[in-house]
């Protein structure tokens, strides 16, 4: 293989290798968005009608950012249930991780997932 080519086909696996990688929503917790994290609650079990699992990733990429927290990450999980109708979340399960992550660009972050849940007949 002559030597010319191996630059290309080095950027083109690069390439190739981040359109692999998942998409991780990015949602900004600040004042704006106390609302609708107040009309989610958190559920110690499923109460009313089960809507579908939600995750959400709480992440360190820069070294200016934050610590990734359990709180951040269950504001995401509220966010997203309520985009999905939902009244509450129920199951909060949180995980640390450490290390850099490379298909999430994370130097650490804290996963959680939940139910979300509709209140009501």
């Amino acid at each position: 293989m002559p030597v010319k080519l191996l630059p290309t086909l080095l950027f083109m696996l690069a390439l190739a290798s981040c359109a692999s990688a998942p998409v991780i929503e990015h949602i900004v917790i600040d004042d704006s968005s106390a609302g609708i994290r107040n009309t989610v609650r958190v559920l110690e079990r499923p109460v009313g009608t089960v809507l579908q699992q939600v995750s959400a990733r709480s992440c360190k990429r820069m070294s200016w950012e934050p610590e990734p927290s359990r709180e951040n990450a269950v504001a995401q999980l509220q966010i997203k249930a309520a985009r999905l109708g939902a009244s509450g979340i129920a199951d909060v399960r949180c995980e640390q991780e450490t290390g850099r992550e490379l298909t999430t660009n994370c130097w650490s972050a804290v996963v959680c997932s939940a139910t979300a849940v509709k209140a009501g007949p």
